[in-house]
């Protein structure tokens, strides 16, 4: 079965490697993934190591898709359709929660709002994991050069329709927003600090090869 997920080498079946850390720290549990992904490749990765997984995503194609790449390797991810800055998540029962390059669809508010709900969801002892777009990332200037987006706070443009940047959410407005690094140790200023880094990486994905600005979090739920 794991040769099925780590022998395919294309796009869709790598794994962050930063998920080998949050499992150091919890090596057994329940997941919840925020925001699949067309493949779902980071809750299959989790499945494949034991962990009980439960994944959300607005797009049903990516549910779809997700449920399916699962089967197919042999795992069980549970997986719903859903907005996750609206959806219900709960209180407690989650060892690790991973939110992965979702946030730049929504505003700082709606942002705010899902920290909170990760904070919930964790158990003492739980972690977060959160992979984000930094300001100064390609799709930051992409909104600064577009007319129809204005900048209205720290680092966040909105364009008032739809538009090449949208993902569906239950806001009719198109959002592009980042925290900083900064931003988010403070939102999670009661969390053991694991792990924080902002990097430059190589995106071969989609379309001509280009670069991101990341900045990944890893903080632990304390008493």
């Amino acid at each position: 079965m794991k040769e099925k997920f780590f022998g395919a080498r294309d796009k869709h079946w790598d794994f962050d490697p930063m998920l080998i850390k949050c499992t150091r720290f919890v090596p057994r549990g329940k997941v919840l993934d925020l925001g699949l992904g067309m493949e779902g490749r980071n809750a299959i990765f989790f499945s494949m190591l034991g962990y009980e997984v439960d994944g959300i995503d607005i797009d049903e194609s990516a549910v779809k898709n997700s449920l399916e790449k699962a089967k197919a390797v042999g795992v069980k991810v549970n997986a719903k359709v859903g907005d996750i800055s609206i959806v219900e998540i709960g209180r407690g029962g989650y060892s690790i929660v991973s939110a992965m390059y979702m946030w730049q669809y929504f505003s700082r508010e709606a942002a705010d709002r899902i920290i909170v709900k990760i904070k919930d969801a964790l158990d003492i002892g739980g972690v977060a994991h959160i992979a984000l777009f930094a300001p100064g990332d390609i799709c930051f200037d992409r909104a600064k050069n577009d007319p129809d987006f204005k900048l209205i706070g720290p680092n966040m443009y909105r364009a008032d329709k739809e538009h090449w940047w949208s993902c569906k959410t239950s806001s009719r407005q198109t959002y592009v927003h980042a925290f900083t690094k900064d931003d988010l140790l403070s939102r999670f200023s009661d969390f053991e600090l694991l792990h924080c880094s902002e990097s430059v990486d190589m995106d071969i994905d989609h379309g001509k090869p280009h670069h991101h600005r990341v900045i990944t979090y890893i903080g632990q739920k304390v008493p």
